[in-house]
């Protein structure tokens, strides 16, 4: 949980430099709290508490900060909270937390490896150039098809009495992940920068690094 707020309110900082390019102002003070107060209440079992706070810090930035950027702040403590709350609330089932969590991961980084791979090996039409020039077919649906198989080979390796449910699973985050990954690079390019920050030499920010894994936690 410490873990999780804690790169919630780098997420924040990132979010707020990014939109607003003031990244230390009221906006971004709402959001850390919120983020913060989420990851709290549901670690004191009280998740739907955490989304009430979410959703009203949600409300209070996009005020706070009128009118830059309005509804792009507003989206801001949904982005960060919503996600670090699945992350928290998904570790705390005493049998299953620790197993959702390494899914959650294990799909994600098998999706951003082989739409990599793919990509490179097979090459062919572009994805959506506009938004992000360097992502194909070949590797969305290698990533896809490959998440997939993580996502049963995970249940296999447990014993999960149906592998096929967690194949499909895999697929379905992995769809998320893309889309989150699709929808970042989109916000970057609408405000014109190529990483929300420099904060990890060489990989740019932790958005930048975390983006599928915000979408697969809410999906998951």
């Amino acid at each position: 949980a410490v873990l999780v707020a804690s790169i919630g309110l780098v997420l924040s900082w990132e979010w707020s430099r990014i939109v607003r390019s003031e990244p230390l102002d009221a906006g971004f003070i709402i959001q850390g709290a919120a983020v913060v107060a989420g990851v709290g209440l549901t670690v004191t079992g009280r998740p739907g508490s955490a989304c009430a706070v979410v959703g009203v810090a949600a409300l209070l930035t996009a005020w706070a900060v009128r009118p830059r950027q309005t509804v792009l702040s507003g989206l801001g403590p949904l982005y960060v909270g919503l996600p670090a709350i699945a992350l928290v609330w998904l570790r705390s089932d005493w049998t299953y937390g620790t197993l959702a969590i390494l899914f959650i991961y294990a799909v994600v980084w098998t999706t951003d490896t082989f739409a990599f791979v793919c990509g490179k090996l097979i090459g062919g039409p572009k994805l959506w150039p506009r938004i992000s020039p360097n992502k194909t077919w070949s590797g969305t649906l290698g990533g896809l098809g490959f998440a997939t198989l993580a996502g049963a080979a995970l249940g296999w390796s447990v014993g999960h009495p149906s592998p096929g449910i967690l194949a499909v699973a895999g697929g379905l985050l992995s769809i998320a992940a893309q889309i989150g990954d699709l929808a970042e690079s989109s916000l970057k390019r609408a405000f014109g920068i190529k990483h929300a920050s420099l904060l990890i030499p060489g990989h740019g920010g932790f958005m930048d690094r975390m983006d599928g894994i915000v979408a697969a936690a809410g999906v998951a």
